[in-house]
């Protein structure tokens, strides 16, 4: 049985088609190699750590529930970058 750390790289390796449909299929850490990219995103509108992981769990939470309405599975990073810049901003505007 692989331990933790061969599961994230073997994680890391795979195309966003494989962690959609991992995820899809009720892998909730399928695609969590996406999440410092997410938090730097949401940093840059925040510039506090804190509130930039908050946003980044509340646009992984958000991509969660709308995974069905994904159209092209190659396009999740973009996708995901997206609904972050977004929680970003309305968190930014509270």
């Amino acid at each position: 049985m692989p331990g933790a750390l061969e599961k994230e790289k073997s994680v890391a390796q795979k195309p966003d088609t494989v962690l959609v449909k991992a995820a899809i299929n009720g892998d909730a850490d399928s695609f969590t190699d996406h999440y410092p990219a997410m938090v730097a995103i949401a940093h840059s509108s925040l510039g506090d750590r804190h509130l930039a992981e908050d946003a980044a769990q509340q646009a992984f939470a958000k991509a969660a529930l709308k995974l069905p309405q994904l159209k092209k599975e190659s396009r999740f990073a973009g996708w995901l970058a997206v609904i972050c810049s977004d929680d970003s901003s309305q968190i930014a505007r509270r």
